[in-house]
């Protein structure tokens, strides 16, 4: 035992100089340096974006469980066509620039994710809480109710409204009560209407009800496209975030072939061990600052504006991009190939 953790000791060690070397070897490599740049920036944004789309799904937009598998099976289809149309695009043009297409792509969906809003409710089977009028005895029949979780928001929300489910029977007074509710409860995300009967009409709206906008710094964002776009087409949330699956399965599989593809182009062949060692341990250090800055970002102002701040992440990577010349990149690989194989001739 004691000899196992010497000889894993050892080697963590030999691991970490050796990435000590390659890195101080790098200076060398100018264009593999600026692109390691890059990709640690863009990475670092897409990684933190895929990684936090189904939080942002279930907490921000409400987005039915239904519809968020379905979309998931949608990216997984469609990142493969993807993948293949990137490819004909880096043989028509060059990597880099079908690699500046998929962020430039990513950059609108990011954009488009941010615009996506739920609709207000506008029918009657749009609310959470259904409360349906008897006749017979003059009470209300809860037809729909939300499924409530074992988070805090919804702890609190139960406290204050009771453990009311699908099924349950209310009289008159105390579907009043819960329609009164919404006004005292602090940050209900729920909404409720009241059909027929004496108080029928009577809605309420938490809130924290995800349709309402207005509290964020870029909520006009969201505003203005569901003013233009998702109310005359009366598209659902749930349909916009299919079409956001459908876009991201499109630029997904593409960049992430492409980022490996152009570093491999201005990489020494005799060196590639090294030097993709060194990448996959970028990969693995870009998944850190993009979820820090989310979970901050958040904390101090919301969701919305934290994605947004992924996003600055996006396009500071695909600007130094930009600075990466590959055609010297690869001369220098080439040259780099012909010293080492000189050496062990």
């Amino acid at each position: 035992s004691k000899a196992l953790k010497m000889n894993v000791l050892h080697i963590s060690k030999f691991g970490f100089w050796e990435m000590v070397n390659t890195l101080r070897d790098l200076t060398r490599f100018k264009e593999i340096l600026v692109y390691l740049i890059a990709y640690l920036l863009f990475n670092d944004g897409l990684q933190t974006v895929m990684g936090l789309a189904g939080a942002f799904a279930a907490d921000t937009l409400h987005i039915p469980l239904a519809f968020n598998m379905a979309t998931i099976l949608i990216i997984q289809f469609v990142a493969a066509g993807g993948a293949m149309l990137f490819s004909v695009l880096a043989r028509q043009l060059t990597t880099k620039k079908a690699l500046y297409i998929s962020l430039i792509g990513w950059v609108f969906i990011v954009l488009f994710g941010i615009a996506l809003a739920p609709l207000s409710p506008n029918d009657t089977k749009n609310y959470d809480y259904r409360l349906e009028y008897v006749k017979a005895d003059g009470t209300y029949l809860v037809t729909t109710a939300p499924d409530l979780t074992d988070s805090q928001t919804d702890e609190s929300w139960k406290a204050i409204t009771g453990n009311i489910e699908e099924g349950s029977i209310l009289t008159r007074r105390d579907t009043s009560r819960l329609l009164n509710s919404f006004k005292s409860a602090g940050d209900s995300r729920y909404s409720a209407v009241a059909i027929n009967g004496p108080i029928g009409g009577q809605q309420a709206i938490g809130i924290s009800h995800p349709s309402l906008l207005g509290k964020g710094p870029i909520d006009w964002w969201p505003t203005l496209v569901r003013s233009k776009v998702w109310n005359p087409l009366n598209l659902d949330i749930g349909y916009q975030w299919l079409i956001l699956g459908l876009l991201v399965g499109i630029v997904m599989g593409g960049s992430q072939a492409l980022a490996r593809s152009l570093f491999t182009q201005i990489s020494p062949e005799t060196r590639s061990g090294e030097f993709f060692s060194f990448f996959g341990f970028m990969s693995r250090a870009s998944s850190v600052f993009g979820p820090l800055l989310y979970v901050f970002v958040t904390g101090v102002l919301d969701t919305r504006s934290a994605i947004f701040s992924i996003l600055v992440i996006i396009i500071a990577g695909t600007i130094v991009l930009r600075w990466v010349n590959v055609e010297s990149g690869i001369k220098t690989a080439i040259s780099e190939d012909k010293r080492i194989r000189s050496l062990e001739v």
